[in-house]
This record gives C-alpha cells, structure tokens and sequence, in this order.
C-alpha cells in the first residue's frame, strides 16, 4: 500500500514532523489549493523529500486543483516553491482535478518555462524564492549579470547585494534592504548560499538529479491583537507575539524568514570528524565555531562561512534555527542576552529518522522601526 502525506491549509513544522516514513513503499502526496507553509517548515518538508526519493519506490502528486492555466494560478499554489519544485522533479506521476491526463511531463515543461522566465525567481507576494536545481541551473540566473549565460560559478557578493535589494525591495521588505542591514543579510545569505554550492548536493544518485536548492523569503505581517486568532502553530506565535511587546505601537510589524535550504548530506555529515569517538551532533554544533570548515585548503577565509551566519544572527538579534539531517539546532539572539555571537545555550533536538538528509538555516528577521545600528530594544 502507498503511504499518502496530505497538505491542507497552513503547515507548520510540527505538522511537518508528523509526516509518515514511506520506508520502501510508493509515496503519494495529495496537494490542496490553499496548502501553504508557515515561515520555517519548508526547509524540514524538502529534507523529508530528500530522505523519502532515496528510500521510496516511487513518488506521485495528486493536486486537488485544476491544472494551472497561467503563471499566476502556478504561483499561487504550492507547487510554486522550494518543495514544490523538488517534488514536481522527481515526481512519477501528477495528477489534477480537471486533467488526470496531462501528467508529470506537462507539469515539469510548464514549470521550467515559469523558472525560466523569471530567471529563477519563484513564487510572488509575501512568499518568493530564488531557486537553483541541479546540474542544469546550479546558479540562479537573477545573481547573474551575463542574462544568456547558465551560470555555474558562485557570483561576487556585490551580484548578491543587487538581486536581493530588488527581491526584497519588491516583497515590500525595504527596511532589511537598507544600508545598514543589507551587507549583513548578504553575508548571510551569500555564505551559506555558497555551501549549498559546494556541500549540499545529495551523494545518492537518486537524489542527486534531483537535487534542488536556494534561498525562501517569506514575509509575515501581524498584529499584536489579532495574533491570538491568526492560525499559526503555537511556536510562532509565542516569538511573535515576544517581537511585538519589543516596540510599543499601533502600527503592523513585519517579520521575513529567510531561509537557505538543500537535499544534501547534512552539516555534521560534510565536516570532517575530530576524533571516532565525535558524535554527529557535536560535530554539528562545532560547525559554527571558528576554523571549523568544509572547504578547500585554498579557501582564502577557510572555516569562516558558518560562523559569518552566527555574527549575522548576533548583529540583527534574530533568530537563528538549523535543520541538519536529523538534528534541529535553535538560537534564539532576540532575546538580548548574548555579549558575543556564539551557538552557546542553541537547543538541540533529535529529528525523526525520516528526516536524515538535508539542511536548511532560517533566520526570522524582525523589521523594526527602530534603526538595527541605535541596537537601543532587547531585540
């Protein structure tokens, strides 16, 4: 018997986690029209996916929705992100409301046109991705100057610079793009950005071609006093809910997630061990600690990449959460207590087996109207 995921309304990653483990039986997930996830669960949901096509016989899509007519009903939908996209890749059979006979070919042929088009951005809204699949567009178009050149080098970080100005700068998140904030989120971003370049493409050959990656932005718009009747997973709206008592106003605050997430091996599986007796999970938290690297000898700032993303969370005061091929990793910098920027204190968890491949690093950025530089709130 097919094991079936359903994927109804709003996913957090606590439904995320309640997913089945396929084992070695046909995976089927049946997709609805206002299916969405919440700000930090896609990262888990790809993983899953990642774990699921190395070990599954075989994956289908059941969309209970009609087949998209325009790039707008494809955006609109959750076939049109991160998660989407891997699945539609490795799919063997999609089926739709009106057009049980169009398939997985047509999907993947529309969905290549709408990635093309847009020069690897993906989605629209509050909810927009910049997507990189393997081997064919292993660098998003959008950070790349050359407009009829595939792209297989990592860009310079100033490329990165421009093409997220004008992506969040269009979600409406210009405050983050600011002067102040923007080479920070770039050194963020462009890091580990660059390890799912050079660490996270799946060993397992099944996985490997369909290797999917890139950068999720998600934009949360909330009010203090509409928090307790807005559905979201109790996680989210207890840190929410922490932000908005950081600033006393009426007005709406905006939250982004940016997350950075891939199929690969995981953090602590791609960094060498100290010692056999290391375990997986301290080799994890090592990770993030200077000179630890997973680069070339001939990196010019070897071991730097992942604690660049500690001093972004440190000097933005958000929160930083890390899905690693089973280990979930959490520091919260917004509560103000940190002097120096270190994974000190992070909360580990132990994943459950179906989600031992990929990784994925989400920082939830809190836009303030209070300048990041005056650093005046607990934030």
């Amino acid at each position: 018997m097919p094991t079936q995921v359903t994927l109804h309304d709003r996913i957090a990653a606590e439904n995320v986690l309640q997913w089945p483990d396929a084992g070695e039986t046909p995976l089927s997930l049946v997709i609805g029209k206002t299916a969405e996830f919440e700000a930090g669960a896609e990262g888990l949901a790809l993983g899953y996916l990642s774990a699921a096509i190395k070990r599954c016989s075989s994956l289908h899509i059941h969309c209970e929705f009609a087949f998209p007519r325009d790039d707008n009903d494809f955006c609109g939908t959750l076939l049109s992100t991160m998660f989407g996209y891997a699945l539609l890749r490795a799919c063997a059979t999609a089926v739709f409301r009106d057009s049980p006979e169009i398939g997985a070919t047509e999907l993947r042929k529309f969905a290549g046109r709408s990635y093309d088009a847009k020069r690897g951005v993906i989605g629209l809204g509050d909810r927009v991705g910049i997507l990189a699949f393997d081997p064919k567009r292993s660098i998003p178009r959008v950070f790349d100057t050359h407009s009829n050149v595939i792209a297989t080098d990592l860009p310079l970080p100033s490329q990165f610079a421009s093409g997220l100005h004008r992506i969040l700068s269009g979600m409406g998140l210009g405050r983050i793009a600011s002067q102040s904030t923007l080479p920070t989120l770039t050194d963020f971003i462009y890091e580990t950005f660059a390890n799912t370049l050079q660490h996270g493409r799946p060993h397992d050959a099944r996985v490997a071609r369909h290797s999917t990656r890139g950068i999720s932005v998600t934009k949360i718009v909330f009010n203090a006093a509409q928090l307790g009747r807005r559905d979201i997973s109790v996680e989210m709206r207890e840190f929410l809910t922490r932000i908005a008592e950081m600033e006393k106003t009426d007005k709406d605050r905006l939250l982004a997630c940016i997350s950075v997430m891939d199929m690969g091996e995981g953090i602590q599986n791609t960094l060498p061990a100290e010692s056999a007796e290391e375990r997986p999970e301290d080799r994890l938290r090592r990770a993030f600690q200077l000179r630890q690297t997973r680069k070339s000898v001939s990196s010019v700032e070897k071991g730097m990449g992942l604690l660049k993303v500690v001093e972004a969370a440190f000097r933005l005061r958000t929160r930083l959460q890390v899905t690693s091929a089973g280990y979930r990793l959490v520091k919260d910098f917004s509560l103000g207590e940190d002097k120096m920027p270190t994974m000190d204190g992070a909360v580990l968890s132990t994943l459950p087996q179906q989600f031992i491949a990929g990784t994925c690093v989400d920082l939830f950025v809190p836009v303030l109207f209070t300048d990041v530089d005056q650093r005046v709130l607990a934030l």
